[in-house]
C-alpha cells in the first residue's frame, strides 16, 4: 500500500459516479460532504481504502475522518485513507487538507497492524491447511458463490425497481365530514390546523426524497463493496473443530439476516449432497422437515394465541432448528 503524506497539489482524490459510471479527480481542498459529478449532475462517491485488508469502500465525503467498520474484515478504522486517481492512497482530513501532523507515525501504525493481520492469517492458514478437507473446501466455495449471486441479484433489483419511497403524505386519504352537528363544529375548528399540517408535510417531500436518494445510493455502494470483497479475496481455509453440519454452517453458512430462506435452503441442499451424497439428501426430504418444525411451533403456541391461560414458547427459527436437528441425525462427515 503506497501512502502519500506530502501536501502535493498533484495528489487528486478519485471520484466515482454510480449514475453515469464515470470517474474523475478532485483536489483534496475540493472535497465536500456531497460532491457532484460534472457529467450528469448526480452525486459522486469517494473510495475509502481499509488499512487492514485493503478493501475499497465507496461513500460520500461526510464520513471522512469518522470511525467506520470495514465491510470485509469488520475492523474499525478512521476513514481518512482515500484512493487517488493514480491508484495510490492519500490521507485526507475532514476539511479536505492533506494531514501533515504525525502522519509518519500513522503510516507506521497502519503498516504494523496490516503486517500483524497478514501474519495472523498466514498462521491460521498453516495451522489448518492439513486439517481442512476437500469436501469442506467445496462447501466454502459454494457458499462464496451463492453469496456473490445473492448480492448481484439484490443490486440488480435495486437498480431496476429501487427502494420504496416513504412519502410523508402517503397516509392522507382525504377528508370526511362527521354526520353529527357537534362533530362538524369540532372539525370546522380543527380544519385550519389540519391544512397547516398537510402543507407542512408537502413541504417535507423534497427533503424526504433527497434523504431517500442518498439511502438508495449508499445501499448500492455497500452491496458493490461486498461483491468486490467476495470476488477479490481468497477463500478462507479455517476448518471447524467438529465435523458437523452445524459447526461448518456457523462459520461459512448464510446468515438469516442477510439472505432469504430459499437461498439458505438451496445452499444447505448443496452442502448435504457434497458431504453425504445425493441419496442421503433425497432421503432427508428437507422441505417436509422444515414445514413440520414450523407447524410444531405453531401448535405449541396455539392455546396462547387463542386466549387460553397457557405459556408462550420461544423457539429458534425453523431453518436454524433444522440444521441443529440434522447435525444430531447425521454422523460426522469425513
Amino acid at each position: 500500500m503506497n501512502i502519500t503524506f506530502s501536501g502535493s497539489s498533484q495528489s487528486r482524490i478519485q471520484m466515482s459516479c454510480d449514475s453515469c459510471e464515470s470517474q474523475f479527480g478532485i483536489s483534496p481542498t475540493e472535497l465536500q460532504d456531497d460532491n457532484i459529478c460534472p457529467n450528469c449532475g448526480e452525486y459522486a462517491s469517494i473510495t475509502i481504502i481499509c488499512p487492514f485488508c485493503g478493501i475499497e469502500i465507496l461513500s460520500n465525503g461526510r464520513v471522512v475522518s469518522c470511525y467506520i467498520n470495514c465491510l470485509g474484515c469488520k475492523k474499525e478504522f478512521k476513514a481518512n485513507t482515500l484512493k487517488s486517481v493514480d491508484g495510490d492512497t492519500i490521507i485526507v482530513s475532514m476539511t479536505g487538507r492533506l494531514e501533515n501532523d504525525d502522519l509518519m507515525s500513522l503510516v507506521q501504525k497502519m503498516t504494523q497492524d496490516k503486517n500483524k493481520s497478514d501474519n495472523l492469517s498466514f498462521s491460521k492458514n498453516n495451522n489448518h491447511k492439513s486439517s481442512i478437507s476437500a469436501k469442506e473446501q467445496t462447501c466454502i466455495i459454494k457458499s462464496h458463490e451463492a453469496k456473490i449471486i445473492s448480492a448481484k441479484s439484490h443490486l440488480k433489483q435495486i437498480k431496476e425497481n429501487g427502494i420504496p419511497f416513504d412519502n410523508p403524505v402517503s397516509g392522507f386519504t382525504g377528508f370526511k365530514w362527521e354526520e353529527s352537528i357537534a362533530g362538524r363544529i369540532k372539525q370546522t375548528i380543527l380544519l385550519p390546523f389540519v391544512f397547516i399540517l398537510i402543507i407542512f408535510l408537502f413541504l417535507l417531500i423534497p427533503f424526504a426524497y433527497i434523504s431517500h436518494f442518498r439511502k438508495v445510493n449508499h445501499k448500492k455502494q455497500e452491496i458493490k463493496a461486498q461483491i468486490k470483497y467476495l470476488e477479490t479475496n481468497p477463500y478462507p481455509t479455517h476448518a471447524p473443530n467438529k465435523k458437523t453440519l452445524e459447526s461448518l454452517w456457523d462459520i461459512y453458512g448464510m446468515e438469516k439476516d442477510n439472505y432469504s430462506q430459499d437461498e439458505r435452503m438451496n445452499l444447505l441442499n448443496t452442502w448435504i449432497e457434497n458431504l453425504y451424497g445425493k441419496k442421503i439428501l433425497e432421503s432427508l426430504n428437507l422441505k417436509s422437515k422444515i414445514k413440520q418444525i414450523a407447524e410444531n411451533h405453531r401448535k405449541a403456541n396455539q392455546p396462547y394465541y387463542e386466549g387460553e391461560e397457557a405459556p408462550h414458547y420461544h423457539f429458534m427459527p425453523p431453518f436454524d432448528e433444522l440444521i441443529s436437528n440434522l447435525s444430531e441425525e447425521l454422523p460426522p462427515y469425513k
